[in-house]
């Protein structure tokens, strides 16, 4: 049988390539996006609109689901970026990109918990991989701005080790994949193309999705599956 992928994010770039990729794969794609048109000639099992910031919008799409679909991996990887240092910030921009970026998969992830627990079983585990950045990385960071961003994704990183933990005893994995620096609409400089990246961290879902003593759980990892630092 078929396993099932629900996709956020799936209208362009990493999320598009994404979609794509477990199609091709064979896997029940849900690919999702604010606005279902742009999902236009994508071959996926079920198209949804999807606003990971309305409490609403989510749970549209949680019904259209279906209660009981095993969902075995879910993919949040809707985000946005804008660039913002201090001296040029505002409210506005700040929440928007926690909303998104942040809060917004934590939301989905538990408006889809059930349909995670009804996949997975000991040994063979749902798996939830948060599409984050390197940017979020503490540690990491030696050259300032994009404060919105990074503080998104550095909260997402935070809440995704304490759903990790949580969710351990359910036999749902959690990760967190920075895809590199990809050429997209995003980030028209990017180096690594969105094939690569996507192949990479499709092979580390394998390897957790086969991985019956999760021990990757609440990894942070890169597009090669390196271990990033906090």
């Amino acid at each position: 049988m078929s396993k099932t992928v629900v996709i956020t994010g799936c209208s362009r770039g990493i999320g598009r390539a994404l979609a794509s990729h477990y199609i091709s794969e064979g896997w029940n794609v849900i690919a999702t996006a604010r606005d279902v048109s742009k999902l236009a000639g994508l071959k996926a099992h079920q198209k949804l609109a999807l606003d990971v910031t309305s409490e609403e919008s989510i749970a549209a799409a949680a019904a259209a689901i279906g209660a009981a679909t095993p969902v075995h991996l879910l993919i949040n990887n809707a985000g946005i970026v804008e660039v913002g240092g201090i001296g040029t910030l505002t409210k506005k921009a700040l929440m928007s990109q926690m909303d998104t970026n942040a809060i917004g998969p934590v939301l989905v992830t538990q408006a889809l918990l059930g349909n995670l627990g009804v996949a997975a079983v000991p040994g063979a585990p749902a798996v939830i991989a948060h599409i984050t950045s390197q940017m979020g990385s503490i540690q990491d960071n030696s050259s300032g701005n994009y404060y919105g961003y990074r503080g998104s994704k550095a909260a997402l990183n935070a809440y995704s080790k304490s759903m990790a933990i949580d969710l351990k005893e359910k036999s749902i994995a959690v990760l967190l994949l920075h895809p590199g620096y990809v050429k997209t609409d995003m980030s028209p400089n990017g180096y690594i193309s969105q094939q690569e990246s996507v192949s990479g961290m499709a092979k580390t879902i394998a390897e957790t999705l086969a991985d019956g003593t999760l021990s990757k759980m609440g990894g942070f990892f890169n597009q090669v599956g390196a271990t990033l630092p906090w």
